[in-house]
């Protein structure tokens, strides 16, 4: 799998094809991680940033691919989530909810942006 990835740089579908191979093994996803992460192939930068894939992926796999080192996943998750507001998918409140909620979220994008649409009309109401 190493020579695959060190003689070129990753695609999207490679970056894909990572994802897809941490999320169907999940107890291989740390070895899949090294062997990403040890390769020399570099990642496409800004079709990482632009795309939701890589928010299929928890803190700890995105951390341990080195995803990291393109965006940190706080960043990663409020540019996703800004995203998602711009389009009318979340409403100012929110996103707000779901910037708050990205520092300490280790699931995925979607499981935030689901928590903060569930829980931000309740706390509105609880006041």
């Amino acid at each position: 799998m190493r020579v695959t990835f060190e003689l070129r740089g990753y695609s999207m579908d490679d970056v894909r094809t990572i994802i897809d191979l941490a999320l169907e093994y999940p107890g291989e996803a740390y070895f899949i991680a090294e062997t990403i992460r040890s390769s020399s192939g570099r990642w496409p930068a800004s079709e990482v940033c632009d795309s939701d894939d890589v928010g299929r992926l928890t803190r700890s796999v995105f951390d341990a691919i080195g995803i990291k080192v393109i965006i940190p996943r706080t960043d990663y998750l409020i540019r996703r989530a800004r995203v998602r507001a711009t389009t009318g998918m979340l409403t100012p409140q929110q996103f707000e909810f779901a910037a708050t909620l990205s520092t300490d979220w280790t699931g995925t994008l979607d499981e935030m942006v689901e928590t903060a649409t569930t829980l931000r009309p309740a706390l509105a109401h609880a006041r």
